[in-house]
C-alpha cells in the first residue's frame, strides 16, 4: 500500500510540474506579444457637407486612423449622430481591437453616389482618445479619394475615373486590391454599369448550364450583355453552353469582348493583324477581336512582344480597358 502511496504522488507531483511548465511557456510567449487594453470607442457626429456648403443627401461616413478602417455609420440629410443627445440615434463608433489609438490622428471619408471622397473636419485637427465625445462637421472634397493601395499605381487614374462614375468600386477597407483577378460575372458587371445598359431578362440566363450559379447581385447585368451579343458562353459538347461566372476573364476574352463593343458603336473597321510573337496562341475565334482592340489601343502586349493570350486579368487591368473604352465611345 505504500508502493502505490508514493508511486501515486510522484505521478501527481511530475504532472503538477509538467502543467506549470506549459503555464510558464504560455506565459513567456504571450509577452512577447504587445497587450492591447480594451478601450471605450470614441464617439463622433456632425455635419456633411459639399464645399459649396450644400448637405449631402445620404450615404456613408467611414473613419480611418493611420489608415486603419475603424468605423462606419449611415447618415441622411447632411448630418451624422445627431441630434447628438437622442438616445435613439446611432453616432459613429471609433475603435480598434487590434491597435491602441491613443492620441493618433482620425481621418474621415464620405462614401456617396457611388464615390468615395476624402473630408476636411472642423475642427481641422481630429486626435483619438478612448471615450471621448466629439462634434466633427465634414466637408467634402469634390475630387473622388484614392483608395490607400492605388497610391502611386500605373492605372490609379483610370481607377479614380471609373470610381467617380459608380462603375467599380472598392472594398469597405479602403483598398481596391488592383492585383486580384476579376471574374467574368464581375466584368460583365463593370462592363454593364460602364455603357448604363439596363438590366437583361433574367431567364435567358437559364440557356447556360451553369446559369442558376450566377449570383444575384450579378444576374441582372449579365443577362444585359450577353443580350447585346458582348459576353457569350462556352459550347459543353452537349449541345449547351456555360457561362462560368466565377472562372477569372482572360486576356483574350477581355479583347473580344471590348471590341464588340467598339464595333457595335462604331461600326467595323479595317484592323491589320496583329503581330505578337506568341499570335499563334490567340484563338481564331479571337483572331479579329484582339486585332481590333490592339489596333485601337484597347489592350496593349507586353514590352517582349507578347500578348500573352491566356493570362488572367487583374482588376486595375479590367478598370484601365473599360477606361479606355470609355473614351473612344
Amino acid at each position: 500500500m505504500v508502493f502505490f502511496r508514493v508511486r501515486g504522488s510522484l505521478s501527481f507531483i511530475i504532472a503538477a510540474l509538467l502543467f506549470l511548465a506549459f503555464c510558464g511557456a504560455a506565459l513567456a510567449q504571450e509577452a512577447e506579444t504587445p497587450f492591447i487594453p480594451l478601450q471605450y470607442p470614441a464617439i463622433f457626429f456632425g455635419s456633411i457637407t459639399s464645399e459649396g456648403g450644400q448637405a449631402l443627401e445620404s450615404g456613408t461616413v467611414r473613419a480611418y486612423v493611420e489608415g486603419e478602417f475603424c468605423g462606419e455609420l449611415p447618415f441622411e440629410a447632411g448630418t451624422y449622430g445627431l441630434p447628438s443627445d437622442s438616445p435613439y440615434v446611432k453616432r459613429l463608433l471609433v475603435y480598434s481591437n487590434r491597435t491602441n489609438l491613443t492620441g493618433k490622428e482620425v481621418s474621415f471619408r464620405v462614401f456617396t453616389g457611388g464615390g468615395e471622397y476624402q473630408a476636411a473636419t472642423r475642427p481641422p485637427r481630429v486626435t483619438w482618445e478612448a471615450g471621448m465625445r466629439m462634434q466633427v462637421d465634414l466637408v467634402v472634397s469634390p475630387e473622388p479619394a484614392i483608395f490607400a493601395d492605388m497610391e502611386g499605381h500605373w492605372a490609379a487614374g483610370q481607377v479614380k475615373q471609373l470610381v467617380a462614375k459608380d462603375i467599380i468600386n472598392g472594398y469597405e477597407d479602403h483598398q481596391f486590391r488592383p492585383e486580384n483577378k476579376i471574374t467574368r460575372a464581375e466584368a460583365a458587371a463593370v462592363l454593364a454599369r460602364a455603357l448604363s445598359l439596363p438590366e437583361g431578362d433574367y431567364g435567358k440566363l437559364m440557356a447556360f448550364s451553369d446559369g442558376s450559379a450566377i449570383a444575384p447581385w450579378a444576374a441582372g447585368p449579365v443577362a444585359a450583355v450577353v443580350e447585346k451579343g458582348l459576353f457569350q458562353g462556352y459550347p459543353e459538347g452537349n449541345g449547351k453552353t456555360a457561362f462560368y461566372p466565377e472562372k477569372t476573364i482572360t486576356r483574350v476574352e477581355l479583347a473580344a469582348i471590348v471590341s464588340r463593343v467598339q464595333v457595335q458603336k462604331q461600326g467595323v473597321g479595317e484592323s491589320p493583324a496583329a503581330n505578337f510573337t506568341d499570335q499563334a496562341a490567340i484563338p481564331a475565334w479571337a483572331g479579329e477581336g484582339v486585332a481590333t482592340a490592339v489596333q485601337r489601343g484597347l489592350v496593349r502586349g507586353y514590352p517582349d512582344n507578347t500578348f500573352r493570350p491566356a493570362g488572367e486579368v487583374t482588376r486595375a487591368e479590367a478598370a484601365a480597358v473599360i477606361a479606355r473604352l470609355l473614351e473612344q465611345i
